[in-house]
């Protein structure tokens, strides 16, 4: 494959009238895909896009976002993708020479904007279509992509056409081919590659931009498995409670969650609303796909499971040892289509890169089995008064307890100076604070114990669903001084 376009010019040829792209309201044929994508491709070459050039691709819509994406794959650029962007937004080094994007913006003058609107739609019927489409090199750039999951500072993340295409593969063994869905826009890189293997395997992608639509189209296209972050998938059984509590039973087999740790109320809910199995994957925008576990008891949401075929992990010591059996260390990750820098940040390239291996930021230990369990992260464990508490550890206590929806704790410094440890909690019913202390304290010990509980009503992640904890701070002392003053 020397583009993306390659899956889509075959699929087009072999069934032209199976869906390639379809929501609720619109679908687009193989056939039909294919040519969009080559006339829309034809237009912004026209206006002057040109091979590896950085694009900014800004629109609104998951659905448009995916066709514009495939156009500029086929024009050859290196693609940047946003839900919604103001030129103010964080690009770090604002490097790049065009923003398509379908809302007007004011933009600096060495920037080109292309505003897909009405009038610029209407046009692509009327362009020739191109089917000359860019011959991407081993060394080009396909895509950008942000992440924050080592240290919650944000690195970019720069994809070759090999880490596209071996990622989509991949999908065989995580999502699989074939009638899923997944919550996750293609702004993410889980999102894109899960989302593009669709088209590696000549299946229909899904989209959708609220959970009453991703209902319909699991109904309606008998689809049989659904993907996302844990905070995804609860907010759909939320929806599926207040609309349909009943619609989606029997038809869903599988939900797989990437990015957190369930909790064991969603355990229950998918059983309880779905009847379908819970599986729990583990990577990162790093190494793409990593391993997977069938999660069956609030005992296993830790469990991460067993690497994917090809794939690579080891826990070792701060040499860089491999650590017996059982024993805690350092998690490393090797996988066929990782990266192996972070682009022009050499600083956390040497902290999280080193020998061909990625370091995660995580700690964990490997059974007999050959399955890795985590147990902590570097960069979460806090120093309280001279008492290392492992602010993982704490999440996941919260996670498996009754009733508990979502949970994450964090620190701030209180009135005299000391940091304390507080605690946001996500329920559907009230819980005994009391109760709920005695067991923390039982199994972790008083130092563990947080000095303040509050109940929110989620708990801030970002798109791979790690938890962004000085903005859970912010909400939840925000939160305190209007009561405070009500």
């Amino acid at each position: 494959m020397k583009n993306p376009i390659s899956y889509l010019a075959y699929w087009a040829k072999i069934h032209p009238e199976k869906a390639a792209i379809q929501n609720t309201v619109s679908r687009f044929s193989y056939h039909d895909l294919f040519d969009r994508v080559c006339r829309i491709s034809a237009k912004l070459k026209a206006q002057g896009v040109k091979p590896q050039q950085k694009v900014l691709l800004s629109m609104s819509e998951d659905h448009f976002r995916w066709i514009f994406s495939l156009a500029l794959l086929h024009s050859g650029v290196t693609l940047i993708s946003h839900v919604s962007f103001k030129p103010s937004d964080s690009m770090d080094d604002k490097n790049y020479e065009w923003i398509v994007s379908d809302k007007s913006m004011d933009i600096g003058e060495d920037k080109n904007l292309i505003l897909i609107d009405h009038i610029w739609l209407s046009s692509v019927k009327d362009t020739l279509l191109d089917l000359n489409f860019y011959e991407y090199t081993d060394s080009d750039l396909i895509a950008i992509f942000t992440t924050s999951g080592t240290t919650g500072q944000a690195k970019k993340v720069a994809w070759h056409l090999n880490h596209l295409d071996q990622r989509a593969k991949s999908e065989i063994f995580n999502t699989g081919a074939g009638g899923k869905i997944t919550t996750m826009n293609s702004t993410s890189n889980l999102g894109f590659y899960v989302g593009f293997s669709c088209f590696v395997f000549g299946e229909t992608l899904f989209t959708q931009a609220c959970n009453e639509e991703i209902i319909d189209l699991v109904i309606k296209n008998n689809i049989k498995t659904i993907h996302g972050s844990p905070a995804q998938i609860s907010s759909l059984i939320n929806t599926l409670i207040e609309k349909s509590p009943t619609d989606l039973i029997g038809r869903v087999d599988k939900v797989i969650t990437a990015g957190s740790i369930a909790s064991q109320a969603l355990l229950k809910n998918i059983h309880k609303y779905f009847g379908a199995e819970l599986f729990s994957d583990y990577g990162s925008t790093e190494t793409g796909f990593a391993c997977r576990a069938l999660v069956t008891s609030s005992g296993d949401l830790n469990v991460i499971g067993s690497p994917a075929p090809n794939v690579l992990i080891q826990t070792v010591d701060d040499k860089g040892n491999e650590l017996p059996f059982d024993e805690i260390g350092k998690v490393r990750i090797k996988t066929p289509y990782m990266v192996n820098n972070y682009l022009n940040n050499t600083l956390e390239t040497d902290i999280f890169f080193s020998d061909g291996w990625f370091y995660p930021g995580d700690y964990g230990s490997i059974n007999t089995n050959g399955e890795l369990t985590i147990s902590g992260r570097w960069s979460e464990v806090i120093n309280l008064g001279g008492i290392k508490i492992n602010q993982f550890l704490l999440d996941l206590f919260f996670l498996k307890y009754p009733g508990v929806r979502d949970a994450a704790v964090f620190t701030h410094e209180n009135e005299i100076g000391l940091d304390e440890l507080i605690v946001a909690i996500v329920s559907d019913q009230p819980l005994n604070i009391d109760a709920l202390k005695e067991k923390l304290i039982k199994e972790h010990g008083f130092a563990f114990c947080p000095k303040r509980f509050f109940r929110a009503l989620q708990i801030p992640r970002n798109a791979n669903g790690k938890v962004k904890r000085e903005e859970l701070a912010k909400e939840i002392l925000n939160m305190e001084k209007l009561i405070i003053k009500s």
